[in-house]
């Protein structure tokens, strides 16, 4: 038990940030691929130069929003970390879970939907871009063109949660929830209440 105790190091909740920008650095790789293969619908003829700034612009949007919106998530949690004593071990009631806690517990399920509502704030944008360039856009490409980056969100974000549920049952739940009454509260999920209680 105590070996178990001595490899938990939960400040490694800080590599979620950058595991996040890897994923999504990742899926924007795989969908330059895909273009290069040219696995697309037959398109009308257009200038190629007229999307290379708005693939650069959504490149950076899918790779800089999440990690951002992450970061700023996890502060509280970060403030723990420099001072855990700021996150006092006596059980509270239920209803008053120190942020440090609350964002902690919820790391896994938050970072899989910025992921996701990136990639579908890119889908609308990418959408409304196709729409805009063809003036002929047909169900085929717009099925094509909206369905893809919305596939892309959703590997990205089952992929993150997958993996930042790993690192945070593995090295940050068991410090994290020390002595911390968390049954019937709903403001942990239920990943984080079993980790929580199985690590008493």
């Amino acid at each position: 038990m105590d070996d178990l105790r001595d490899d938990l190091r939960p400040e490694r909740i800080r590599w979620l940030p950058p595991l996040v920008c890897l994923v999504n650095c990742g899926m924007v790789g795989l969908l330059v691929v895909y273009t290069m293969i040219d696995l697309k619908p037959i398109l009308p003829p257009f200038d190629p130069s007229r999307l290379f700034l708005f693939r650069i612009f959504v490149s950076v949007l899918a790779v800089l929003l999440p990690m951002a919106a992450g970061t700023f998530y996890l502060q509280p949690v970060y403030a723990w970390l420099r001072n855990p004593r700021s996150n006092p071990p006596e059980k509270e009631p239920p209803p008053r879970v120190p942020r440090s806690r609350r964002e902690g517990g919820n790391a896994p399920v938050t970072f899989a939907a910025f992921c996701l509502m990136t990639w579908v704030l890119i889908d609308i944008l990418f959408f409304f871009r196709i729409w805009t360039m063809f003036p002929r856009t047909t169900l085929g490409m717009a099925a094509h063109f909206f369905g893809l980056p919305l596939l892309a969100g959703l590997i990205a974000a089952a992929t993150v949660y997958f993996l930042a549920d790993y690192l945070c049952r593995r090295y940050v739940w068991p410090t994290l929830f020390v002595n911390t009454e968390i049954e019937g509260n709903h403001r942990f999920g239920r990943c984080a209440s079993s980790t929580a209680c199985s690590s008493r």
